[in-house]
Parts: structure tokens; sequence; C-alpha cells
């Protein structure tokens, strides 16, 4: 048996995909009609995905949404999905613009979930951030945040160092959206994916699996 837990925020929860419930509600639904009918699935997977949720959010219960789900006797894979709400700009009481996370506070706290699960001998897959609309390119949008592209390059340059270091897998999403014209993949808030954009994850997440898991 194998149980796939995946993380992240509201892309990961499946935000802005009214069609299929996004990337995390397809891979469920493919390993349910891979199972043999009639006997029990032998791929589980887990959406939890936080709406807004940074890793300070991922850091607090990673732990126990683990223990509570993971098994000795099954396959267990992580996936991590952070940073467009980590890189959003906030400004202090000073008047001082600045992420909302770190950068090094982003890595450190990434970084010990990951050698976390490692450590239970759960394999780990990090996605890179992916790319917004560059009409909001430092431009404040829909939801009122304001985030720069150059901060997106800056974190996903950490996620990658991140993922050679710990010898994590790294799936490199905002790649593939960028070779795909990204706009055309995001919803009308032009920073979700929309169903195509869910669709392109849903199958660079099960190809890796599949890759991964033989």
């Amino acid at each position: 048996m194998t149980r796939i837990f995946c993380f992240g925020d509201s892309i990961t929860y499946g935000e802005s995909d009214t069609d299929s419930g996004g990337w995390v509600e397809l891979l469920k639904r493919f390993y349910l009609i891979q199972g043999p009918k009639g006997l029990p699935q032998k791929t589980l997977v887990y959406n939890l995905g936080v709406a807004s949720e940074t890793v300070d959010g991922l850091e607090q219960r990673f732990s126990n949404e683990l223990a509570s789900r993971m098994s000795s006797k099954a396959d267990n894979v992580v996936v991590l999905s952070y940073g467009i709400n980590d890189l959003t700009k906030i400004t202090d009481r000073f008047g001082k613009s600045k992420n909302r996370v770190p950068l090094d506070y982003f890595v450190n706290k990434l970084q010990s979930c990951i050698e976390l699960a490692l450590d239970k001998n759960i394999r780990v897959i990090v996605t890179t951030i992916l790319p917004f609309a560059s009409q909001d390119d430092g431009v404040e949008n829909i939801y009122h945040e304001v985030r720069f592209a150059k901060d997106v390059d800056l974190y996903n340059q950490a996620i990658k160092l991140m993922s050679d270091k710990t010898g994590c897998t790294l799936l490199d999403l905002n790649s593939r959206f960028v070779n795909q014209q990204h706009e055309q993949l995001l919803a009308v808030d032009r920073l979700h994916p929309n169903e195509k954009g869910h669709q392109l994850i849903f199958n660079e997440v099960k190809d890796l699996l599949d890759a991964q898991l033989v």
C-alpha cells in the first residue's frame, strides 16, 4: 500500500478548479479508478492543503498530521508545495515592506519538515512555486496582496538548493508552467491555476510518482 500526503496552500486544496476540484482530487480519483474492484485501495491520497498557509502553519501541524495517517506497513510519500504566500509582501508598523515569511526563515522551516519526514523513511517531493500573471508583478492584486516575480525566482532557487542538500525529490512546476505559456493556465484571479493548470500539475505529479513507485 502507498499513502500520499499532499501539503500546501489553496493551490493544493484545489481552488479555482470548479470542474475537478484541483490536482490532488484528480490524483485521488486516478488511484481510486486504478484499484481492483471490490478490493482495498492500494494507493490512498490525502489532501492536506490549507488556504493561505505558509511554512509557519505547516511546521505547527506537520508532525501530528503525519503521525495520525502514516503507516509503517505502507510506502509513505509527502508532497510539499509552499512559497506563494510566504513571499507575499506586507507592510510592518514602521511602514517597511517585507516578505510575510523571510527567505532564510522559509528555508529553515521547510527544511526542518523535510528532514523530519526523511528521518521517518518517508519519500519527500518538494515543488517549486508557480508563476503568477506578469501584470501583477509588484502590483496589488484582487486579494489586496503584492508579490514580485524576482521573489518567486529567489525562493525557487532556495528550494532547489534545499532539495539538493536534503536529498529529497524536486518537481520544478514553475518551469513546466513557463514552458506552457503559464498565463493561459491561470484562473481569472491571475494567481491560482485554472482547470488546465491543475491538470498539468496532476500529470507532472502522477508521472513522477509512477517513476518512483515502481
